[in-house]
């Protein structure tokens, strides 16, 4: 895959000590054409470990690009409060959404909100790629935590979408190999393969895209 990105984008307002990566912005593009090759219109989105809403608000501007009506409601869940102010001024300049939250909190704590279970048709999910032990940490505790499982972890994150998912939704997720690191993502992947559908679909750049489905 190219690392140019062909179609149109918001010029994102960010923090300046972490800036998003394209994986974000062609992960926002592959899933909404592979919604529009099988006639998907998913009733309601999360854009999991959403920083300022890049993914879920991409996802939003392909729709309004193609004339197809927005989701009845998209959600954006990060654990870092810091984004939220980012978040706020990126989503005002699209006109398509209909109904939003912002939600501030650990994926590994989803339980605590009874009306998130089973809720999602489609969820969206570029989350941190390594584990805290695999580099060498920044001085920016936020920047670490945008590259880094520290708040929580892997299993926590599979849990959280099966949790999310509604019966018959899908999660498209960039999930990274780490055999070169010690850790392999089969191996990760293996104890959620009774209960979780997982189909590796292609690489967006140097990580894997999956989707994700309840059994």
């Amino acid at each position: 895959m190219s690392s140019i990105n062909p179609h149109y984008t918001l010029s994102y307002i960010q923090p300046e000590d972490y800036q998003f990566s394209h994986d974000s912005v062609f992960l926002a593009r592959r899933v909404f054409e592979r919604m529009q090759s099988a006639k998907l219109q998913p009733r309601r989105v999360m854009d999991l470990c959403s920083g300022c809403g890049v993914v879920g608000i991409d996802y939003l501007m392909h729709l309004q690009s193609a004339g197809i009506a927005a989701p009845e409601r998209i959600d954006f869940l990060e654990v870092q409060s810091v984004y939220h102010k980012y978040f706020a001024q990126n989503i005002a300049q699209v006109s398509s959404v209909k109904s939003f939250e912002f939600i501030t909190l650990n994926y590994a704590d989803v339980a605590e909100r009874k009306d998130l279970k089973s809720q999602y048709d489609l969820i969206l999910c570029n989350p941190p790629y390594f584990q805290k032990e695999m580099g060498i940490l920044s001085d920016s505790d936020f920047k670490n935590r945008c590259r880094f499982f520290i708040d929580s972890d892997f299993d926590h994150l599979m849990q959280a979408l099966s949790y999310l998912l509604s019966p018959e939704g899908s999660a498209y997720v960039l999930l990274k190999d780490l055999t070169q690191n010690g850790v392999s993502l089969k191996k990760q992947l293996r104890p959620f393969s009774d209960r979780l559908r997982l189909t590796a679909l292609e690489k967006i750049r140097a990580t894997d895209l999956y989707q994700i489905q309840l059994i």
